[in-house]
């Protein structure tokens, strides 16, 4: 079932890119991390500045996040936390989400973040079984509703947390 959804999510996903970028050579199946990858190298990096700031950027990062968790042969335990390390926590970077997704992603952070005076830390709190495959859960829909708004024609009021308020 997981298989399935991931399936469906990586199509929508890519769909959405080829939508609004059918112009961008490269763009389809390019890894986000190397965004991170090329700013540690001082390299301007095409791909990562023509998604930012958008649902796409999100898209790409949360779609990455289920890629990861999907294919990974690590325990449940270092698939997620890879996967929160190395893509989920980018979508803290720029505006990229709605006032609703936002809303849902926050949730989800602060429901798995370990508490820690670092605001830039994360570590998830220590996690059972269950609560593991319901974070892996939440992240898979929200991938998914992401990816579908992403795909959605027109421009997205994206927010910030004081939007929040």
């Amino acid at each position: 079932m997981v298989m399935e959804q991931t399936s469906a999510l990586l199509v929508v996903s890519a769909r959405a890119t080829a939508d609004r970028h059918p112009k961008a050579p490269g763009l389809h199946g390019d890894d986000p991390s190397r965004a991170r990858h090329t700013r540690r190298t001082g390299f301007v990096d095409w791909h990562h500045a023509l998604v930012a700031m958008s649902l796409d950027y999100a898209s790409q990062h949360l779609t990455a996040a289920v890629r990861s968790l999907a294919t990974s042969e690590d325990p449940l335990e270092g698939r997620l936390q890879s996967a929160w390390d190395e893509h989920v926590q980018m979508v803290w970077m720029k505006p990229c989400l709605t006032r609703d997704l936002l809303r849902d992603f926050r949730d989800l952070w602060h429901d798995y973040t370990a508490p820690s005076s670092d605001r830039h830390s994360t570590k998830l709190r220590d996690l059972n079984r269950d609560e593991s495959l319901t974070a892996i859960e939440r992240i898979l829909s929200l991938a998914t509703r992401v990816a579908v708004a992403a795909a959605t024609p027109g421009d997205a009021q994206l927010a910030t947390l004081a939007d929040l308020d």
